[in-house]
């Protein structure tokens, strides 16, 4: 988190060290070089894919870097094609579906309006 933080900032080469350091204790003993920051962010978000696959960090990380939609969208054309039992909704995500509804006693008692799409 700390590296992706560093290169968000502009600070890349100061990130990959700290990516190094994870790949390392993984085995993966590679050098990381001469990565820009659009690089080092597609590598990031790989590795915490990875690192964190049963951890259900991967829709969090999704919906913060804004690539929630056009993932999953993907994803469920793949599954679409391969399953045909799928109803055709099925995978449809929409920027409604990113946030999530409030309560409805939250919304009686403080008189607010509901998230879209619920």
């Amino acid at each position: 988190m700390y590296a992706e933080t560093l290169n968000e900032l502009g600070r890349t080469s100061e990130a990959l060290p700290f990516v190094q350091q994870v790949r390392t204790r993984a085995g993966l003993v590679n050098p990381l070089t001469g990565l820009d920051k659009v690089a080092l962010q597609t590598l990031i978000a790989k590795e915490r894919q990875v690192e964190f696959c049963f951890e259900n960090q991967r829709w969090y990380d999704l919906k913060r870097t804004g690539k929630a939609i056009e993932v999953m969208s993907a994803h469920g054309l793949r599954e679409k094609a391969s399953k045909s039992f799928l109803y055709p909704e099925a995978y449809t995500v929409t920027p409604t579906k990113l946030v999530a509804p409030i309560p409805n006693v939250e919304v009686s008692v403080n008189k607010i309006d509901q998230n879209p799409g619920y």
